[in-house]
């Protein structure tokens, strides 16, 4: 790497090799001790590359020829490599300005080799999505439905988040109306997927339950329930729950979510924090979705392990009002509080600060009836033990889906 860029022969075949290529190279000798000098030179002559003007810079070509979804993992893997830092900006600004290249492709991918891209960057992904005609992407949502649904959830959202909720709604429609079970059958596939369809299209209630009807049988649901994380489980519950009538909602009620949720309650006391947490959140789920989860051969872990659920899910920088993940959290706990034989521990400050954020939250005007039934049940119990004043939580005997019924306020 000491010669000069024109005679480098590494340089040269760098820049012909496919980008998914180049980066596991990159990886491989950045790993090797005897090999990271060679590491080093070469990432300085790839911000050097990249620094030329466009009609120059070898490695925009490159990335203008490379699949959408590779162009997406090299994206990702310079993000996370400080001598390639100086890379990215550039590499982005100078893929941004060739968008119409990049649209050309978009009709040739699936789903998820589409999302990574524009989630990625999302500055090169708004550049993306204007600059494909709004004929040009029905021709997409019309491939795209031709697809295996992997990460269709995930891009309808990315798309509202951009600005593109309408081409969101559209392929949303799409979907529905095209509804094949045989796409849908990918293990990676799960329950949040078809919230985010119905939740973006622009169909009757008629429509949705058809969609269901046809999608989530018996045997979907039970594979999901057996196999996927508990955490996805739980966030594709509660996101029905918000977004879906009840009609919607109780499709997705099944025996093997009432008996997935009992054996997590029977491995609490040899989980790690992360599972106890999304444990408690999958229980309240499916206490609000309406099954009934049998606690009475549970081994309760020691009572302080709701407070370290707590610590390890803190609540984010960004917000004043309470997380997604940390009111569902506090759900579960509840139920914990009520089933344990002992007195769960909750510092008062910690009562009191999660009172005055469920308040906050309660004053956003964009939260939907449901929300607002768990604003003023939280709110009341989070009232009821900072009023106690003994440091530990309320038992509440009132069933959670009683207890945080939506509101028609």
């Amino acid at each position: 790497m000491r010669k000069p860029d024109a005679e480098n022969k590494l340089l040269a075949e760098a820049l012909v090799t496919p980008l998914s290529d180049l980066a596991t190279f990159l990886g491989f000798i950045q790993n090797h001790d005897a090999l990271r000098p060679i590491y080093t030179a070469l990432a300085t002559a790839l911000v050097a590359e990249v620094r030329k003007p466009d009609t120059e810079n070898k490695l925009l070509a490159l990335a203008l020829v490379t699949p959408l979804e590779h162009l997406a993992s090299f994206l990702g893997f310079i993000r996370e490599k400080p001598e390639l830092t100086e890379l990215r900006e550039p590499f982005v600004a100078s893929l941004a300005q060739k968008p119409v290249a990049l649209a050309e492709k978009a009709i040739h991918t699936t789903p998820a080799q589409f999302y990574p891209l524009v989630r990625e960057e999302r500055a090169l992904g708004k550049a993306l999505m204007s600059a494909i005609s709004d004929e040009n992407w029905v021709k997409c949502c019309e491939k795209f439905a031709c697809y295996p649904v992997n990460a269709i959830g995930a891009l309808l959202a990315e798309l509202a988040r951009l600005g593109f909720a309408q081409r969101a709604q559209v392929l949303a429609d799409r979907l529905m109306m095209d509804a094949n079970s045989d796409q849908w059958q990918s293990p990676f596939t799960g329950l949040i997927d078809a919230s985010e369809v119905m939740r973006h299209a622009n169909q009757p209630l008629d429509a949705k339950l058809r969609f269901v009807d046809s999608i989530i049988r018996r045997d979907w649901l039970t594979v999901r329930y057996h196999r996927q994380k508990i955490e996805h489980l739980a966030g594709g519950i509660f996101h029905l729950l918000v977004h879906q009538p009840p009609e919607v909602v109780s499709a997705f009620l099944a025996p093997s979510l009432k008996k997935r949720v009992e054996q997590s309650l029977m491995g609490l006391s040899s989980m790690d924090i992360k599972d106890v947490a999304s444990t408690f959140q999958l229980w309240a789920a499916a206490e609000l979705v309406g099954a009934e989860i049998l606690v009475i051969r549970v081994k309760w872990p020691e009572a302080g392990i709701a407070r370290k659920t707590v610590e390890y899910w803190q609540h984010p920088e960004s917000i004043e009002g309470m997380g997604y993940i940390q009111q569902h959290l506090w759900m579960g706990i509840r139920l914990f509080s009520y089933y344990h034989p002992n007195p769960i521990p909750i510092p008062a400050n910690v009562v009191s600060d999660v009172l005055r954020r469920w308040e906050m939250t309660a004053l956003d005007p964009n939260r939907t009836s449901v929300q607002k039934g768990w604003d003023l049940g939280m709110i009341h119990w989070f009232e009821q033990c900072a009023a106690s004043g003994n440091g530990t939580l309320v038992r509440d005997v009132a069933p959670l889906q009683t207890a945080l019924a939506p509101s028609s306020n």
